[in-house]
């Protein structure tokens, strides 16, 4: 694969539960943040580290419209495609959607950012699958389900929580999107989101 992608799992800042997930010439790599230390700055140092063409995020990197005064957009929750897909409001996300946004602008004109939900990649492409987020054990069977869809690189570490997991979830949609095969929700002026 000649491009480099990284998918993030993006959680609480000190909570150690951000991980993120991108391809080298051996495979997958999985690399988690640590309890009481920023993920952001574990972000920024390993971004900069691996230098991806594309990061693909689970997590809001725009607001509504409607903050922006722009004719047409009403919604001070939500964006379009939080409504397309049933997401949670980047204002109930709070901290974490500010977070995103200010991380994003670290590496503006240097990396290309877009989002992702792999909630709602889970419900698109396999919706017979309910065991998603639920018992530890089903993950091993999500990876399976996973791999007669799409071909993707081996992992070269174990995938031990559902972290671990969306990040995977996430990486995959960037394969999904350089390979010209990405849906996208959502108005490109207001943010999108990309599984």
């Amino acid at each position: 694969m000649d491009k480099t992608i990284a998918g993030i799992d993006y959680g609480s800042k000190m909570a150690g539960t951000s991980v993120l997930c991108f391809n080298d010439d051996e495979g997958l790599v999985l690399l988690y943040s640590e309890k009481k230390k920023s993920a952001d700055e574990f972000l920024i140092n390993q971004l900069n580290a691996i230098k991806p063409d594309l990061i693909m995020m689970d997590a809001p990197l725009s607001l509504p419209g409607a903050y922006f005064g722009w004719k047409g957009y009403n919604n001070f929750h939500y964006r379009n495609c939080d409504l397309e897909l049933k997401a949670m409001s980047p204002m109930f996300l709070g901290g974490l959607t500010a977070r995103a946004i200010s991380l994003q602008s670290v590496f503006e004109g240097r990396y290309s950012f877009l989002e992702s939900y792999p909630g709602a990649f889970i419900r698109k492409y396999f919706p017979e699958w309910k065991s998603y987020k639920k018992e530890k054990a089903a993950i091993d069977t999500g990876i399976g389900l996973l791999r007669e869809k799409i071909e993707f690189p081996e992992l070269k570490y174990e995938i031990d929580s559902w972290h671990a997991f969306d990040a995977l979830l996430c990486w995959i949609s960037g394969l999904r999107f350089v390979n010209g095969e990405a849906v996208v929700f959502g108005k490109k002026k207001e943010g999108q989101i990309y599984i």
